[in-house]
């Protein structure tokens, strides 16, 4: 799985920001402590007796992280982007696409042969149970339903039940809803009314240019718009997410080319911690559990793994935190108390809050403190770096 560095960066800072308007940790008025103090809550959290309050005050800025990291040249580092392209592959795939929605357009589905086995069909159907259609069961839409036979779109028994009907005929096909099914339908015997609308063609042919690209005179045509129209969407999006692309190419070579010598484990967990409050928050949005979320969101099979990217997550990013500050102690980059103040007042007016220490509710400065070290670094990085595009 390619990571998003810049992604995986911010999302350590943004979510320890987010805790701290919550309010869901305690913190000293100052937001921060000397370098001694932190090392000592370092070192209990390394042996397993740090608090979360331990570990939520662990400031970047004051761990001595020349001792750490060796920074290998960072400036003027060189970064190679692919530029895009597109393949025959993903050509034919759209053309497939397209054809496939013309199973129910009048003058272009096939209608003088019976379905088979692996054909895109467009159908209306109307489900019922004891003779009462139930939610989701029924498709009497203009526009139809496209299917292809013997994919498995569908419960067991209903695309079997399409093969041999012809186009405009409409059939009942006797289903059983699998006992895994949602609770209202599991297990139960049904009967769906079926009309096949159309075949959709499996190729193009300059019969069905009109429906397809009204200016293309040939299919060769046709499949060089479709080719130029492909190409047009990937570069808006090359061109859109550039600079995250350049900034990801960056934090991976950094990272690489550095050398550490200690990479703390309180602030791996701190991040850590971070990277699962954040994620937590995400699933909530969507209503399940961050176990759900992530199987879903990850494609996992199993939760443990999972949780080592996670784990793998916090260690890189920690890892970058580290290289970060050391090259904004020696480019001058740190954000001043000044400086922090002035974006905290802009933070407090576009949220809408009454004051500082309102929109904080007891959290620390310090993690707006990162977050915009973190930003001016990467421009620093971005601004500096050489960049070829082949």
């Amino acid at each position: 799985m390619k990571k998003k560095l810049v992604y995986l960066l911010m999302t350590a800072i943004m979510a320890g920001m987010l805790s701290a308007c919550g309010g869901k940790s305690t913190k000293n008025e100052e937001g921060s402590q000397t370098a001694d103090t932190e090392s000592e809550s370092a070192e209990e959290s390394e042996n397993g007796s740090g608090t979360q309050a331990q570990l939520e005050e662990i400031v970047l800025k004051d761990l001595d992280v020349e001792s750490r990291v060796t920074l290998n040249e960072y400036k003027g580092m060189a970064v190679t982007l692919q530029k895009p392209t597109v393949s025959e592959e993903e050509v034919n795939e759209a053309v497939n696409d397209a054809l496939k929605k013309l199973g129910g357009v009048e003058g272009a589905a096939i209608m003088d042969r019976a379905v088979e086995e692996g054909d895109t069909v467009n159908i209306n159907y109307a489900g019922t149970v004891d003779g009462v259609a139930f939610d989701g069961g029924t498709d009497d839409s203009e526009s139809g339903t496209d299917l292809k036979i013997g994919a498995g779109g569908f419960i067991p028994g209903f695309e079997d039940g399409i093969i041999g009907v012809m186009p405009g005929e409409t059939v009942d096909v006797d289903v059983t809803f699998p006992e895994d099914y949602h609770e209202e339908l599991a297990g139960k015997d049904a009967v769906f009314s079926i009309t096949v609308n159309g075949i959709a063609p499996s190729g193009v042919t300059e019969e069905l240019l009109p429906f397809l690209n009204e200016e293309a005179a040939t299919v060769e045509e046709y499949r060089e718009s479709v080719k130029a129209g492909l190409l047009e969407n990937k570069q808006a999006e090359f061109d859109y997410y550039y600079n995250n692309q350049v900034e990801d190419a960056l934090i991976a070579d950094l990272v690489e080319a550095c050398s550490y010598t200690d990479v703390p484990e309180a602030l791996v967990e701190k991040y850590h911690n971070n990277i699962i409050n954040n994620l937590t928050t995400t699933a909530g949005m969507y209503g399940v559990d961050l176990e759900t979320y992530a199987l879903l969101a990850y494609g996992m099979s199993e939760y443990s793994d999972f949780e080592n990217l996670m784990a793998d997550w916090a260690e890189q990013s920690a890892k970058q935190a580290l290289a970060f500050q050391a090259i904004a102690n020696k480019e001058n980059l740190n954000i001043s108390d000044e400086k922090l103040d002035e974006e905290l007042e802009k933070y407090v007016t576009d949220a809408g809050y009454g004051s500082v220490e309102e929109f904080l509710d007891g959290g620390s400065k310090e993690e707006y403190r990162e977050f915009l070290m973190f930003s001016a670094v990467l421009d620093f990085l971005r601004e500096n770096a050489q960049v070829t595009v082949e």
